[in-house]
């Protein structure tokens, strides 16, 4: 009744249970006019958890109240409230759905939510620990992991940050000179970034503790899956006292995948 595309129009919405919905509007079922009188609105609000994929990951969001609306050939998604990681995501993500491929922009926010979780769903690593809180904008097509571009900025919080995949070698190399380096507490990590033809580039991660802070540059290719990282180690508090004139000569250079990353010293 709604039209032999409307299922494929809400099949990246899959729950895992049948969520509460309220329809209302219009479907116009001549799918080959150029401009659609299609205006319906379809209002969510569920217990159930919704698994929404981004670059083929599965993301998780529970106590989903959302507005879908779909005017001629565009999909809008608003959130007025989810949870994600056991923190709060809001945020619209709109899709064009005239295209041969479609076009995808959204602007999400999740705030205070666990890192541990973030990063298990990534990448399967369960070492993490931390608050996490991110900004997203990205455009794009879909499946097109190239195409896309958009900017964002990441923060965690009063956690354990040096198993990350692609920092697990930095924390190993830099651990072999400073002893317990790999298991310190980092009280924050953060960066602000720009993604550009599905290249993610920061120029300001720093992830620092009561004893270190570093501070990186560079780039992650995700449709290559290249990285490539530059990184320095500082010491702090007494430690630079201690370590001075070493304290800022820990500079690193990385290359590999964001699974596997080679670190090498500059210095050496």
């Amino acid at each position: 009744a709604l039209g032999a595309k409307f299922t494929g129009y809400v099949a990246p919405y899959v729950f895992d249970k049948p969520p509460r919905l309220k329809v209302s509007g219009t479907v116009d079922l001549n799918e080959w006019k150029p401009k659609l009188d299609t205006d319906l609105t379809i209002t969510v609000d569920s217990d159930a958890t919704l698994s929404y994929k981004i670059y083929t990951i599965p993301f998780p969001v529970e106590k989903t109240k959302a507005t879908l609306r779909i005017v001629d050939r565009t999909l809008d998604l608003k959130l007025d409230s989810a949870r994600i990681f056991d923190g709060a995501l809001t945020g619209a993500i709109r899709v064009l759905l005239n295209e041969k491929q479609q076009g995808l922009s959204t602007n999400l926010h999740i705030a205070d939510g666990d890192f541990h979780k973030a990063m298990y769903t990534l990448y399967k690593s369960d070492k993490e620990t931390g608050r996490l809180n991110l900004q997203l904008n990205l455009d794009g097509l879909l499946g097109k992991i190239d195409s896309f571009k958009g900017s964002g900025a990441v923060t965690v919080d009063d956690g354990y940050i040096m198993s990350i995949p692609f920092l697990g070698g930095l924390s190993n190399l830099v651990g072999a000179i400073i002893p317990g380096f790999g298991a310190s507490k980092a009280d924050q990590g953060k960066c602000s970034f720009t993604i550009t033809n599905g290249v993610l580039h920061t120029e300001d991660l720093s992830i620092a503790s009561a004893f270190f802070n570093i501070l990186g540059s560079g780039d992650i290719d995700f449709a290559k899956n290249n990285v490539a990282m530059d990184m320095r180690v500082n010491l702090r508090g007494i430690m630079s006292f201690l370590g001075y004139p070493l304290s800022k000569l820990f500079e690193y250079h990385g290359t590999g995948t964001l699974e596997s990353l080679d670190w090498k010293a500059k210095n050496l």
